[in-house]
C-alpha cells in the first residue's frame, strides 16, 4: 500500500510539472556563447535557417510563389527572413 505522504509528493509533482508552460533554448555547444553562429563549409542549408516573430524557423521552400516555414506552434504566422536577407511573407 502506498504511503498517504509519498501519494501527495507526486499529485503535487504531477501538478506543478503539467503546469510548466513552454520553454525556449538554444543549444551552444563552445563555451563562449559564440559557436554555430556561421554555416559550416559547403553547407547549403544554412541560408534556409532564419527568424519569424523573434524565434527561429527553416523555410522548406515550395513551388508556385509559395513556400512553407517549419516552426514550432506557440511561434505563429509573421513574415520570415532566412540569415541571408531573403524575406517572405505569411499569407
Amino acid at each position: 500500500m502506498v504511503a498517504p505522504l509519498a501519494l501527495l509528493v507526486v499529485v503535487v509533482a504531477v501538478g506543478v510539472l503539467g503546469s510548466a508552460g513552454d520553454a525556449r533554448a538554444v543549444v551552444i555547444s563552445s563555451g563562449d556563447g559564440s559557436g554555430n553562429t556561421t554555416a559550416p563549409a559547403g553547407d547549403f542549408g544554412w541560408s534556409y535557417v532564419g527568424a519569424i516573430n523573434g524565434a527561429s524557423g527553416v523555410y522548406l521552400g515550395g513551388s508556385g510563389g509559395t513556400g512553407w516555414v517549419l516552426t514550432a506552434n506557440h511561434v505563429g504566422s509573421g513574415n520570415f527572413v532566412t540569415s541571408d536577407g531573403q524575406s517572405y511573407s505569411s499569407v
